[in-house]
């Protein structure tokens, strides 16, 4: 029977060949050792399975998972199957991570005694290396400074989290205890499990530092395979929905996931172009916001700019909608930047600031932590040659 590890780390790989080295250095170099590295390789047909075999056979710990090109959350499934982690944590193989990050996740849920931890995340483009501010991902106003927090009793939850996987971890027995899994969708399938999970979490603890490094702008990305299939986003929420239905906590959840769920598939069909985007629109409008009751959501408790993009949708064609668009980009190009948009880059610069701060501490963590085990591996020494300097002087009698 697998021996129990403290965190299982489960990576789907498809193509990965030119990040893979990077995710699997920063995971290797890990300060928490008690971890395994459970790589599902998804049909690659580049040198990804090669290159996961080199590691493997230098350290014991990383694994490889075979399969037929099904998808990142099959891959997800797959390797949750065989993790034996008392914690999982799902990453993505182009990302990288501080060396500290699943200690300080870890050792954060074991004091709180918490069901998921969350951690932040900045990005760095795949073209040119710019690194971008994460801090608009989680308002973390709304926890008012705390750092333990029930998702049942916090304000707007729905709000706080982001539907991806790779800046959380999670118990693994709260996933198995509820049978939690990545549905079979092209796209958009990570926040029917990433949010269900967190929505059941009867605590969640937030560690405030930037633990993840994200590689955006892959011309590969998941994320651009929405185009392709521009209805799995609607699929995805109303699977959500469903589930929270099944567990007994939607209402719980039900004016916060409403207001999360227009704001998401807004964004959606906001990012489309052509023949998706005009299907979206259509598809918005006659079906799916009857069917998850966006005219049901009181209108005072939707932010104004959903609010009135969610109205001139509904109360206009597309074309007058998409020329709407265009006017306000245009307009944003020639005229002087706004009172907001200077304090979103006071804010942006902010955030960079505390990204180094974050990332300079996360390094000294990790360098005390190797600090501890050379000076542990020094006292062993000095009492091994006590050991053995007594056994001189004793033979010599």
């Amino acid at each position: 029977m697998p021996v129990e590890r403290a965190v299982s780390v489960i990576i789907p790989v498809h193509d990965s060949e030119r990040s893979l080295r990077a995710c699997l250095d920063s995971l290797c170099a890990q300060t928490l050792r008690d971890i395994e590295i459970i790589c599902v390789d998804d049909g690659s047909g580049d040198s990804s399975r090669d290159i996961i075999g080199e590691y493997s056979a230098r350290d014991s710990r990383i694994s490889l998972i075979c399969q037929r090109n099904s998808g990142a959350g099959a891959a997800r499934n797959r390797g949750l199957q065989a993790a034996c982690g008392k914690y999982v944590v799902f990453l993505d193989s182009d990302d990288v991570f501080e060396v500290a990050m699943l200690e300080l996740m870890y050792r954060r849920l074991e004091s709180a005694s918490a069901d998921s931890a969350l951690c932040l995340a900045d990005s760095f483009d795949d073209a040119d290396g710019k690194i971008c501010s994460g801090g608009w991902v989680m308002p973390k106003e709304i926890l008012h400074g705390a750092e333990v927090f029930s998702p049942a009793h916090t304000e707007d939850f729905f709000r706080l989290v982001q539907g991806w996987p790779w800046d959380k971890m999670f118990r693994r027995e709260l996933i198995l205890r509820y049978g939690i899994e990545y549905p079979d969708l092209p796209n958009s399938q990570d926040l029917v499990f990433t949010l269900r999970a967190l929505a059941l979490s009867g605590r969640v603890c937030f560690v405030d530092r930037i633990l993840v490094h994200r590689r955006v702008n892959r011309s590969d990305s998941i994320s651009n395979s929405r185009a392709d299939s521009p209805e799995s986003p609607y699929a995805a929420v109303s699977m959500l929905s469903e589930r929270l239905r099944d567990d007994g906590v939607y209402d719980i959840y039900r004016d916060s996931l409403g207001r999360w769920a227009l704001n998401f598939l807004l964004w959606h069909l906001r990012t489309l172009d052509g023949k998706p985007q005009v299907l979206v629109y259509r598809l918005f409008r006659e079906q799916w916001s009857e069917s998850l009751g966006f005219d049901r959501i009181p209108p005072e408790t939707i932010p104004e700019n959903d609010l009135k993009e969610y109205r001139a949708v509904m109360g206009s064609t597309y074309n007058k909608y998409i020329m709407s668009k265009k006017m306000k980009n245009m307009l944003k190009k020639i005229l002087p930047p706004s009172i907001s948009a200077f304090n979103r880059e006071n804010r942006r610069t902010a955030d960079d600031i505390a990204a180094l701060r974050s990332e300079l501490s996360a390094r000294l963590c990790a360098q005390e932590a190797r600090l501890a085990e050379l000076t542990e591996e020094n006292q062993r020494l000095r009492d091994e040659i006590g050991r053995l300097t007594e056994l001189v002087r004793k033979h010599g009698e």
